[in-house]
């Protein structure tokens, strides 16, 4: 990830992120990074997978196609994490 991203993608964006999904962002661990950040996070004890893109790495539009593929797959009986919708 180039170094301009790096910068954004901060703890600040994990509180940010935390108030948004109503997670707890002072309790998380990061699993990676490459084209996206992978955070495990907590919500009420609940682990969940938070991910997290910027858009110079992908479009608005190419994230919602992505989720609208994930949710296909559940529908058909894939066993896959389910997407939070917010």
């Amino acid at each position: 990830m180039e170094a301009a991203v790096e910068k954004i993608f901060s703890n600040k964006m994990i509180e940010i992120a935390g108030n948004f999904f109503g997670i707890n962002s002072n309790r998380f661990k990061k699993l990676g990074e490459a084209e996206n950040y992978v955070f495990e996070v907590y919500r009420d004890e609940t682990p969940y997978i938070l991910r997290m893109t910027h858009q110079s790495h992908r479009p608005k539009e190419q994230v919602l196609a992505e989720l609208k593929w994930i949710e296909y797959l559940q529908y058909n009986g894939i066993k896959i994490p389910r997407v939070i919708a917010t």
